[in-house]
């Protein structure tokens, strides 16, 4: 069986390195996308199982990033995860297509 594959968009670069260590671990292939324009050139270049997709980064958001992956045919699932969580941003992941969402520290 194939790996599950997981675009990890992340800006903070330590804790990006410890979930992409963490999930590799678990038998996953991941790459990681350290802003959000990155992550949207990813997700359009080849495809994911699930996005971990933090919702504050610089330029475009996670929640540009939830629009661009719920627009690719048979995308990713994806999870919203933020340090700032609030009721109003949780509610925003979840209209927009989120699979979940994910307060830090996880």
């Amino acid at each position: 069986p194939r790996a599950p594959r997981v675009l990890l968009a992340e800006d903070e670069r330590h804790l990006a390195m410890l979930l992409e260590q963490f999930l590799i671990g678990r038998g996953m292939t991941v790459a990681v996308a350290h802003d959000g324009r990155a992550a949207i050139a990813l997700l359009r270049g080849e495809p994911w199982d699930v996005a971990v997709v933090d919702v504050q980064m610089p330029g475009v958001d996670g929640l540009a990033v939830l629009q661009a992956a719920r627009a690719i045919p048979l995308g990713p699932e994806v999870v919203l995860v933020t340090g700032n969580a609030t009721l109003e941003t949780a509610g925003a992941a979840l209209r927009h297509g989120a699979y979940g969402y994910v307060a830090k520290p996880y």
